[in-house]
């Protein structure tokens, strides 16, 4: 499947959830033989080994999670009470896009941290060159 960028995000929502759905036709199997239904889908890589084994099925993951966090982040970023803490940190916050949001709204806001695994960081350093404001 071709995901092309649109402002509402569903395409990249929709190519995310065949990347997560897609062992679905193994649960059954999965269930028998007590393993886990996506390494039985991926020769025995768990889910973010497989996406990171590959750069478009990570950047569609990475996509549809900013996607969702356009929709759901953003009534977060602008209702809490960011600027009662000098520092915030996102724990499993993918490329830092939720993160983002947060430093660019909060100014007195000292540090954001994102912390998550390893690959996910390394694109996060792209994301946050592509946002403007104090990433």
């Amino acid at each position: 499947m071709t995901v092309r960028g649109q402002a509402d995000g569903c395409e990249h929502v929709y190519a995310s959830a065949q990347l997560v759905l897609l062992p679905c036709n193994v649960c059954l199997q999965g269930i028998r033989t007590g393993t886990i239904p996506y390494k039985l889908h991926t020769g025995g890589q768990g889910f973010w080994e497989w996406s990171a084994d590959d750069a478009t099925r990570a950047t569609r993951f990475d996509l549809a999670m900013m996607a969702v966090n356009h929709y759901g982040g953003s009534a977060v970023v602008h209702t809490y009470g960011w600027g009662q803490f000098d520092c915030v940190v996102d724990i499993a916050g993918g490329v830092g896009g939720f993160m983002a949001d947060v430093m660019n709204k909060v100014p007195s806001l000292k540090q954001g941290v994102v912390f998550d695994l390893a690959s996910n960081i390394s694109r996060a350093k792209e994301v946050s060159r592509s946002k403007e404001g104090r990433t």
